[in-house]
């Protein structure tokens, strides 16, 4: 099982000049020492995220074959429609695979 990690880092946005001394707040300068940037760690664990996004897209698309058969009523519309699904269901298991697009 692969694990691949990520550091993800906040950024500070600039601080905007108000209009007039009056109008902007002196308790949203935080001086010229700004609090630090949050750090943010995610972990992916390659091969059951990889599994479970591919067994939510083939579930999927059985939902939309079946939802198509059972609310088409002309049959080559039908037929069109389920082999256009059946396509990317198998374009889809040719991906996972690794034997398109790499």
């Amino acid at each position: 099982m692969n694990v691949k990690c990520a550091t993800e880092f906040a950024q500070v946005a600039e601080w905007l000049k108000a209009a007039d001394c009056k109008s902007a707040a002196l308790k949203s300068y935080g001086g010229s020492n700004p609090p630090l940037c949050t750090i943010v760690e995610v972990c992916v664990y390659e091969e059951q995220a990889g599994v479970s996004r591919f067994l939510l897209a083939m579930a999927l698309f059985v939902v939309l074959g079946v939802a198509a058969y059972r609310t088409l009523t002309d049959g080559t519309t039908r037929a069109v429609t389920l082999a256009v699904i059946a396509s990317f269901a198998v374009r889809t298991y040719f991906a996972y695979r690794g034997g398109v697009g790499k």
